[in-house]
């Protein structure tokens, strides 16, 4: 059953996304420690979709978080920045990820500290663009 896109705004009313800095996260955070919050992120989630595991973990990424909040965040938290591998929101995604694909969740974390590792490429990318335009 194909499921509605509905705007990210009708599930989170505090929260923008993309996030754009820590308290975000920290709010999505809390949101989704109660039942309804977890239900519609799942139901949030589900909405990206993608031709295939990666595909679909990235797109998720990309909705969720600017490129300027990746740029602080790490799985594990090294040189000072901000630890996302411990959140419940990753949790969730890794959860959503698996049931739609065969994904493990090793294949999951690399893809992620793999992007969260190119954040800085992609902001410089996306300031120098915004400059020209």
């Amino acid at each position: 059953m194909v499921q509605p896109k509905v705007p990210a705004e009708m599930f989170f009313p505090d929260i923008n996304f993309p996030m754009k800095n820590l308290w975000e996260i920290e709010k999505l955070e809390d949101y989704i420690a109660t039942p309804e919050g977890n239900e519609n992120f799942v139901r949030h989630l589900k909405t990206v979709g993608g031709h295939d595991a990666k595909d679909m973990v990235i797109r998720i990424l990309k909705q969720n978080f600017s490129n300027a909040l990746a740029d602080i965040c790490s799985w594990t938290g090294r040189k000072g920045n901000y630890e996302v591998g411990k959140l419940k929101q990753f949790d969730i995604m890794f959860a959503t990820v698996h049931q739609s694909f065969n994904y493990t969740k090793k294949e999951f974390e690399m893809v992620v500290m793999d992007w969260l590792r190119h954040a800085k490429q992609r902001l410089l990318r996306e300031n120098k663009y915004n400059n020209y335009v």
